[in-house]
């Protein structure tokens, strides 16, 4: 045994108290006659007998109470196994393991994840050979396992792509109602990994932080991928849009790599401190199909996020429905297909009006001034709902009257306007007219519009306005049916109000103004990051729905609430199959949390917490550490101060003397 504090061993000093009141407390005897001298010296004398012995025995349990409580104040420790073990807390031992993509980041130490692995091992090494071990890895389920299998698992754990939720597995763990006594958390302190606290920790548990982390000065990562186009057709020109995110140091201007299809396209990007830059590509895809992109950054500490994807499903072309006059839509005809019926370029095919009935839904449909009948209306309403989209050319009040998701809205007749009016407050910075944003893009203000019609919109209406003359009145509206989207240009479809469908705007416009619409009938994805749920709104007659991971594995697809769920495992694309068909296709990339190389104090991890139990040490302590915990520093004082306890509780039973003894007479 050894001593804490070996100077509190002065006290036993204090054995010199009982012993003077052993020396000088004697009671003195009483004088008492009796007839019989011999009979008296016999009683006399057995009582004395007695009596010292009792008054000896009672000096040496005081002298041994207060020798034992010096011995308390001490610090006493054992090494000795049978009482080691003695003084381990009841229950298993957790070990949280974080795998998220941040603990692979680079440092002059090392990584995170080693560094958080070796410590891991030391651990599993210190405790008993018999102890259990609740071993978890972040966003993983726990589970029981022995000190080697402990140790196995954790020498394989390898980096996951999921973000770290550590304040959810903690208590996940601690609500496992596992009898647990203490909970080591392996982790390299992320700001953001630790940003959803525990629910209260019990008293019973005492947390253990070893943090592994590294100083990284900078970096920077993808933040975004994606395209400037709702829905892509084949041999039709789209925009990729990069955008990368900057934390403290940062490597200037680099290049970033997009490989589309196995083409490497390359562009330059600016990282700059604490900000976010973009970049673009052109893209021009080559076949119908499943699209997928990928760009990349130069590597750098964190290198999990210098690559993002992109996925879409490339279509052959359009399905388009014009309605109205053959003399009025012929400007329409013309800018959306240009070739002849059936020619391969063209992007657009041109169905007529007799087809929408008992056919497949078109992608859009255009009424170009036309006046329609109840049937017709009807039809435009199950086609919206449904997810087709449909514009309408305000010539007339009635062809809008009925018009799906432009309630609210009133054209009045049209006013010749001296001078001609212009396009003013055009919404560039949303679809469809974030394209005439860019330099060389043409200029839709240079239109000049003779003949306005009176467009109102009521209070409860939920259009929005995309364009507006210089007047003020509205030009284009944007409403919302079920899933197809509606548009209203207050003109008319030909050159009878304006100059608009001469120039050489008016080709780029009709066709993003068709794909905007269009867009409506795609599946529509929030893709999530991986252990996270994603949703997808699909149309209703979507049957024997599968996903498929970027391994070729199937992913389990749930419907709840009227949309489709379903969790993905890994970064890469992933495609919805319906009855074989690839009927979606999107992408799955790493929480932007995970880019952010901030880290917490030892403090704000306390705090994070919430128990005054808690410990946070550095890997450098680690060893430190081992020893407190191990069994060779068991704390004896509690055991020693209920054996004093004891031999007061003797000694005050054993001092008591019997009524009538007479041992002072």
């Amino acid at each position: 045994m050894t001593l804490a504090t070996p100077i509190w061993l002065a006290a036993a000093i204090s054995i010199v108290v009982p012993i003077l009141i052993h020396l000088f407390g004697r009671p003195r005897p009483r004088l008492q006659r009796f007839p019989s001298l011999m009979l008296l010296r016999r009683a006399q004398s057995e009582r004395r007998s007695t009596a010292r012995l009792r008054r000896i025995v009672t000096l040496i349990l005081r002298c041994l109470a207060l020798i034992l409580l010096a011995i308390v104040l001490s610090g006493p420790l054992s090494e000795w196994p049978p009482l080691a073990r003695l003084g381990e807390p009841p229950g298993a031992t957790a070990i949280v393991l974080d795998t998220s993509p941040s603990m692979a980041a680079s440092g002059d130490a090392g990584r995170p994840l080693d560094l958080a692995r070796a410590a891991g091992l030391a651990l599993v090494k210190a405790l008993p050979a018999n102890r259990e071990i609740i071993f978890s890895e972040h966003g993983g389920s726990s589970r029981a396992l022995t000190p080697s299998e402990a140790a196995n698992a954790i020498a394989g754990a390898s980096r996951s792509d999921r973000r770290a939720r550590l304040g959810d597995d903690l208590s996940s763990l601690l609500r496992s109602h596992r009898n647990i006594s203490r909970v080591f958390l392996l982790t390299d302190a992320q700001a953001t990994s630790l940003s959803t606290l525990p629910e209260s920790i019990p008293s019973r548990t005492r947390p253990i932080v070893v943090d592994a982390g590294v100083d990284v000065p900078g970096n920077s990562g993808l933040d975004d991928l994606r395209s400037d186009s709702p829905v892509h057709l084949r041999q039709r020109r789209a925009d990729l849009l990069v955008t990368a995110r900057s934390f403290g140091e940062t490597a200037g201007r680099v290049p970033v790599t997009v490989d589309v299809e196995g083409q490497e396209l390359v562009a330059g990007i600016d990282l700059l401190p604490d900000a976010r830059t973009r970049a673009s590509v052109e893209i021009v895809p080559r076949a119908a199909g499943v699209l997928t992109a990928v760009a990349s950054l130069p590597e750098d500490a964190v290198k999990a996020d210098d690559r993002r994807v992109f996925a879409t499903v490339v279509r052959e072309r359009l399905r388009v429905a014009v309605i109205g006059e053959e003399d009025r839509t012929r400007f329409i005809d013309a800018a959306l297909a240009p070739y002849p019926a059936g020619d391969p370029r063209s992007p657009v095919e041109l169905v007529s009006e007799d087809e929408l009935v008992g056919g497949a839904a078109p992608d859009a449909v255009i009424v170009a001034g036309a006046m329609l009948g109840e049937e017709a209306e009807g039809l435009l309403r199950d086609l919206a709902e449904g997810g087709t989209g449909v514009m309408f050319f305000a010539e007339s009040a009635q062809a809008v009257t009925e018009a799906p998701g432009l309630h609210g809205v009133t054209v009045g007749e049209a006013v010749r306007r001296e001078p001609p009016l212009a396009l003013a407050e055009l919404a560039i910075t949303r679809a469809p007219l974030a394209e005439f944003a860019e330099p060389g893009a043409g200029d839709l203000s240079a239109a000049r519009f003779t003949s306005v019609p009176d467009v109102r919109i009521s209070d409860h209406a939920s259009a929005v306005v995309l364009a507006r003359y210089d007047d003020g009145t509205p030009a284009l509206l944007e409403g919302a049916f079920g899933r197809g989207r509606t548009l209203l240009f207050a003109t008319s479809p030909d050159d009878a109000w304006s100059d608009l469908v001469r120039m050489p705007e008016f080709v780029p416009l009709m066709h993003r103004l068709v794909l905007h619409l269009s867009a409506g009938g795609a599946p529509t994805i929030l893709a999530a990051p991986p252990g996270e749920a994603t949703i997808a709104d699909l149309p209703d007659d979507v049957g024997d729905l599968h996903a498929v991971g970027p391994d070729g594995d199937l992913l389990p697809v749930e419907q709840a609430d009227g949309a489709w769920r379903f969790t993905a495992r890994s970064v890469g694309v992933h495609r919805l199959q319906s009855q074989g068909e690839d009927i979606a296709a999107f992408a799955v990339n790493l929480n932007r949390a995970e880019s952010e190389p901030a880290r917490l104090s030892h403090d704000e991890v306390r705090r994070w917490l919430r128990s005054p139990r808690a410990e946070v040490v550095g890997v450098d302590d680690l060893p430190g550490l081992l020893e407190r915990l191990g069994p060779g520093a068991a704390d004896l004082s509690s055991l020693i101060a209920l054996l004093a306890l004891l031999i007061v509780a003797v000694e005050s039973v054993q001092s008591l003397r019997p009524r009538g003894s007479g041992e002072d007479e």
